[in-house]
């Protein structure tokens, strides 16, 4: 596999996943911090059956419709700035077997730029709040500013209010 990273930014980045042979491979971008291309073929794997019993199908048609085949461009979802990513693939069978060894392209995203104060206040609500969920809603008070937030929102359990959260603005 060659793997391109391209654009990056401080929450995105294009990732493109070249395949040398035919066949099905996974491709995901993870923190490089405790990343072992060792062990995640074998993570990934258990995590496909998880998500193959709990949608009712076998392994391979979970894999069947998970796994990339040929040149396969994407955006990973909500990078965090400046931290360390890797970007992996590997090839797999229908029993979610790897078949390659996992190629890892490393990269890290850009930090936030600096810019002009912008007078928005953010109201942040915890609403259907469960043992092991949460919505939480973002509420500006002025809505054509744009605002980043990594998912690392901690919220009390026993008011249910939000704690804390990492909120990033850009005019």
């Amino acid at each position: 596999f060659l793997i391109q990273v391209a654009d990056i930014t401080m929450s995105d980045a294009r990732i493109t996943v070249y395949p040398e042979e035919e066949g099905m491979y996974i491709a995901a971008v993870d923190f490089a911090e405790g990343f072992d291309a060792q062990k995640i073929a074998a993570e990934n794997k258990a995590i496909f059956a998880e998500h193959a019993a709990a949608e009712q199908k076998t392994l391979a048609e979970f894999i069947a419709g998970y796994a990339y085949k040929g040149e396969q461009t994407f955006h990973p979802s909500r990078l965090s700035p400046k931290s360390d990513y890797v970007v992996y693939a590997y090839g797999v069978d229908a029993e979610g077997n790897a078949t390659t060894d996992v190629i890892v392209e490393p990269f890290k995203s850009l930090p936030v730029e600096p810019g002009p104060m912008v007078d928005c206040k953010i109201d942040i609500v915890a609403e259907n709040l469960t043992s092991t969920s949460v919505k939480v809603v973002f509420n500006p008070s002025d809505p054509t500013v744009q605002y980043f937030y990594r998912p690392d929102t901690r919220i009390s359990a026993k008011t249910g209010r939000v704690t804390s959260t990492s909120i990033w603005f850009r005019s």
